[in-house]
């Protein structure tokens, strides 16, 4: 039966409706998403990671001296020195030196070098040193001594050109002092150069020094709270997208709403199973209790049906179902009574031919002429239509006139044209 208007959920509800129809889904794919994994965190092993901070210095000893400018370190790019500073501080030397100075077992060069990253800072002369180890003191005794190692290694390769030059000078000197020369004024000006070198190698610093060592070590796996919140919210998603996806493959019919949707019409009247006595006797609500909530509901039923073929003037109404015995007969049945009590004249033909109902719901005997009779030639429609009454009792004489809920209209008519011999 069509209703009036189309109608059609908003978005915001159907999707209410799907994710409360698959909260199964979604519990069970939380659930198992945050087992997993707070399972895989706990099987983590423990690490922990500490930081150390250095400066990092551009300064020429020589040309301080001197007084002559170094242009060398006038067009350098500070971000350019600084990368090239994290690749000596990551060098396989550094390393070595750290693991000697650390001694920590088992620790080799490479595995310090794989548990460790050194980055330089975009915004200062700075380089992080980070550390990461199976225990806090370790961690924090590595990024410090890391740094350390590359300040001293860094001192070594700014005074390297001055050690070569001055080994030289004092072979030069030896070899003068061999020779006869010894007390002349060139050894004496060479000796007075070497002594220059000597003092500006103990003057010259590393271009680099410690901002701030590592003061502690913070637990970075396994980070069990996180991965707990994480996995809520991924299976949180997983399980709204498993019933959204469940919904869109599944094709069933589930609710009246949803009739409502699929058919875009509105529903007329929500029809509740008739009571257990009544179905055990085949009698229909309408004439059984008339005064009761059932039989209201088929009131309401004729009232929305009348209201909604205003504009469609409809005379035959067709009343089935996808399946059998979801009560097409029982509702046709008391549709009619009901449409008859309210003034309507109404003939009820019952064309199911596999399991008639009508004629045992106002008990027309089995040998009255119905439908295949008509069809067959064996009757005529007026021989085969019956006339039954309303009241309560539902009798078939046709000989009382009162509609049996006490209404005052007694111009409705009720014919019944069975579905005769099967």
């Amino acid at each position: 039966m069509d209703g009036f208007g189309g109608h059609s959920h908003p978005t915001g509800l159907r999707a209410l409706r799907i994710v409360k129809r698959g909260w199964w889904i979604i519990l069970l794919t939380t659930c198992l998403v945050t087992g997993v994994a707070y399972y895989q965190s706990s099987r983590e092993t423990p690490l922990y990671s500490a930081s150390s901070t250095v400066l990092l210095k551009y300064q020429n000893l020589a040309s301080g001296l001197t007084g002559i400018q170094d242009l060398s370190t006038v067009y350098q790019d500070p971000q350019r020195v600084a990368q090239t500073q994290t690749q000596i501080a990551m060098s396989p030397d550094v390393a070595e030196r750290v693991v000697k100075a650390a001694k920590i077992p088992g620790l080799t060069p490479g595995a310090f070098l794989g548990d460790t990253n050194v980055t330089a800072s975009t915004d200062s002369d700075t380089l992080i040193f980070n550390a990461t180890y199976g225990d806090p003191k370790s961690a924090t005794k590595l990024a410090t001594i890391h740094a350390r190692e590359y300040i001293q290694h860094r001192r070594e390769l700014d005074t390297a050109s001055l050690v070569a030059a001055r080994k030289e000078l004092e072979g030069r000197i030896d070899e003068l002092n061999s020779t006869g020369f010894k007390g002349s004024e060139l050894v004496s000006k060479l000796v007075e150069n070497e002594q220059a070198l000597r003092t500006m190698e103990a003057l010259q610093t590393a271009n680099a020094q410690l901002l701030r060592p590592a003061s502690g070590a913070a637990q970075i796996q396994p980070r069990t709270q996180r991965a707990v919140v994480l996995g809520v919210v991924l299976g949180l998603m997983l399980g709204v997208g498993l019933a959204f996806a469940r919904d869109a493959l599944d094709t069933r019919v589930r609710t009246s709403s949803e009739i409502a949707d699929r058919l875009e019409t509105t529903l007329l009247a929500r029809i509740a199973a008739p009571p257990r006595k009544l179905r055990r006797k085949q009698r229909l609500v309408m004439l059984a209790s008339p005064h009761s909530a059932h039989a209201e509901a088929f009131r309401m039923l004729r009232a929305n049906l009348e209201f909604a073929n205003l504009d469609r003037g409809a005379r035959s109404i067709l009343v089935t179902s996808a399946l059998e015995k979801e009560g097409k007969s029982t509702t046709v049945a008391n549709l009619a009574v009901a449409l008859a009590r309210a003034g309507q004249r109404v003939a009820l033909v019952d064309l199911d031919l596999r399991r008639p109902a009508i004629a045992r719901f106002f008990g027309i005997p089995a040998t009255h002429p119905g439908v295949t009779d008509v069809v067959g030639g064996a009757a005529t429609l007026e021989q085969a239509l019956m006339q039954v009454s309303r009241d309560p009792r539902g009798r078939a004489d046709g000989a009382n006139g009162s509609n049996g809920a006490g209404a005052t209209d007694t111009s409705g008519t009720l014919a019944v044209l069975t579905s005769g011999p099967i």
